[in-house]
């Protein structure tokens, strides 16, 4: 008995300081994901998954579709409040000036609409953000699996999932992915 609890006592603490890099979307000071869900993972082209089409109001009160896009996309859940998305952010910006025919589009979960546009003002701002303050896009797509932030996805040139990081992108990662996504019809 005993050695079990020390087992336990021991992985929660491996776990509590090795899930800094996802925050829970319940908000500001909520708790982390467990490790075993963070990373990337890639789905060869006949097992990927069709991505939900969902349409809402940007963060500057216009309408947007993700079926008007065309072409490989890359879909980042975020929040100003959660660290690990501040932390990737100038990865995602870079990427997007990098990749002008791939279709980059922030969901902002759980959020208040200030917060959200001073994160953007402060951090940068070079492509679309969708407002999911209800979490209602989060639902209906299931975009954050096991509720934890940030998560990104990349869909390839008919909208299905080719790869998911659940916890910070890396640069080389999904730069590998997107020119993989490019010589893919």
């Amino acid at each position: 008995m005993k050695r079990l609890v020390s087992v336990v006592i021991t992985g929660a603490f491996v776990l509590s300081g090795c899930a800094s890099h996802v925050k829970s979307i319940g908000g500001p000071g909520a708790s982390m994901m467990p490790l075993n869900q963070v990373g990337v993972t890639t789905f060869p082209i006949g097992e990927r998954a069709a991505f939900s089409d969902f349409s809402g109001t940007t963060v500057h009160g216009e309408h947007f579709e993700l079926s008007q896009e065309s072409g490989p996309t890359v879909v980042n859940a975020w929040a100003s409040w959660c660290d690990p998305c501040t932390a990737e952010w100038p990865i995602l910006q870079d990427s997007a000036a990098m990749h002008p025919n791939v279709h980059f589009v922030g969901i902002n979960v759980n959020d208040d609409k200030s917060s959200a546009l001073a994160f953007l003002k402060k951090h940068g701002d070079n492509y679309v953000h969708v407002m999911d303050q209800d979490m209602a896009i989060t639902a209906k797509t299931h975009l954050v699996p096991g509720g934890g932030l940030p998560v990104t996805l990349v869909l390839d040139h008919n909208h299905n999932i080719a790869a998911r990081f659940i916890g910070k992108v890396t640069a080389d990662k999904l730069d590998s992915i997107l020119a993989g996504l490019a010589t893919e019809k």
